[in-house]
């Protein structure tokens, strides 16, 4: 049977679980030399082993496993049943193929295919008239943008995991947010359970990935952490707290999708490793991971009892606004690092212009492709009649 002593329970041996199974893949990693050698685009200088996600996701797919089991006995039934299983071998097929990649560089286009086939069969989960999007959308349009949607935070995930402890922290944070709002009674017991347990196991695994990082998650880490957790807000989205669930993420799905934009409209490869996140910025304008890392905890925190107030109030999106606002004074301070920190009402204004700077690339892309269209055209008008 289900209850919070039980998770409790189920946390400290997962926490444990963690912890000690990375120092034994750590070992493991030093032996058979498998590093991530530091380059121009690193935020790292000297080589570190990489895969410590082996025991991260081995853990979290064993605990889980366990504390379905707890959920299908009593009162506090999950409403996946089974499905739940489907979800943890599409986390362990993610893995292998993630560590792979890890040691063989698979191609993108291989890669994305995994991470498209993970979320359909994640999707057939859910109740077969679950609407994500709350009836705006046919059953079938909604299910695949619903997919869609999760490719991008899988990729986002992995995307964003470049400096030590940040994947942890992030886990960590939406974890623990999720156990509060199951605390208030805002969500099922086992859904604040499932997200307490990634919340302990992300805590296992910074105490060797903190700052100076002795090991590093590796895709096989970051990739499948990013699918469990996107179930997990999906879950949310299902339930009707759509807002709750882009709060808790705000930072994440901020920093990763702007950057990114931005990237495409000036025609670079966006699968490529770079150096223009707001977090890298401030790395390369002298500040410290741990540094940064203290501040995204502050963020999150912050992220967290908005999210938790959504479920009070008649206008959650309000509350959303000054998430927003919020994260637009983090990303302010991240790329103007050393500068004397802005208010709230500076960090809206970072907002704004990082949404004109993107409006800006999008009108001069547009301009030059009808331009370049125009061109074409006369140049035919011009062979007609010659």
């Amino acid at each position: 049977m289900l209850t919070w002593n039980t998770i409790f329970i189920l946390c400290a041996a997962a926490a444990l679980v963690s912890c000690v199974g990375t120092r034994f893949v750590l070992k493991y990693l030093l032996k058979h030399e498998i590093l991530d050698v530091p380059n121009e685009r690193s935020s790292h200088s000297t080589p570190v082993p990489r895969g410590g996600g082996i025991a991260v996701i081995g853990a979290l797919i064993l605990s889980w496993a366990v504390m379905t089991v707890l959920a299908s006995i009593g009162e506090n039934k999950n409403e996946f049943g089974n499905g739940i299983y489907i979800i943890l071998a599409c986390g362990a097929g993610l893995a292998i193929m993630s560590w792979i990649d890890d040691k063989r560089n698979l191609s993108p286009l291989f890669r994305l295919g995994g991470h498209f086939m993970a979320a359909i069969l994640g999707i057939t989960v859910f109740p077969a008239d679950t609407l994500f999007f709350q009836g705006h959308l046919p059953l079938f349009l909604d299910w695949t943008l619903a997919a869609v949607l999760w490719v991008w935070f899988i990729n986002l995930y992995n995307f964003m995991d470049g400096i030590d402890g940040i994947t942890g922290v992030e886990t960590a944070s939406i974890g623990f947010a999720l156990a509060l709002m199951a605390s208030s009674g805002a969500l099922p017991l086992y859904l604040g359970g499932y997200g307490l347990i990634a919340a302990v196991i992300a805590l296992g695994f910074i105490f060797w990935n903190w700052f100076p990082a002795k090991i590093f998650l590796g895709d096989v880490g970051s990739v499948p952490l990013g699918f469990f957790m996107g179930w997990l807000l999906l879950v949310l989205v299902a339930n009707g707290m759509w807002c709750a669930a882009l709060i808790i993420t705000m930072y994440y799905l901020c920093d990763s999708t702007f950057t990114l934009a931005k990237r495409a409209l000036k025609l670079k490869k966006i699968w490529e490793a770079h150096r223009e996140h707001a977090y890298q910025i401030a790395i390369q304008k002298g500040a410290n991971p741990k540094q940064v890392l203290i501040l995204l905890c502050k963020t999150n925190v912050a992220l967290t009892v908005l999210a938790i107030m959504t479920e009070f109030t008649s206008v959650p999106e309000g509350i959303v606004l000054f998430a927003l606002l919020l994260v637009g004074r983090t990303l302010s301070v991240l790329q103007n690092w050393g500068v004397k920190e802005p208010t709230l009402r500076e960090g809206a204004k970072a907002v704004i212009s990082d949404f004109n700077e993107f409006a800006s690339d999008v009108s001069s892309l547009t301009k030059k492709s009808a331009n370049k269209n125009k061109q074409e055209s006369d140049d035919n008008e011009q062979e007609k009649h010659d």
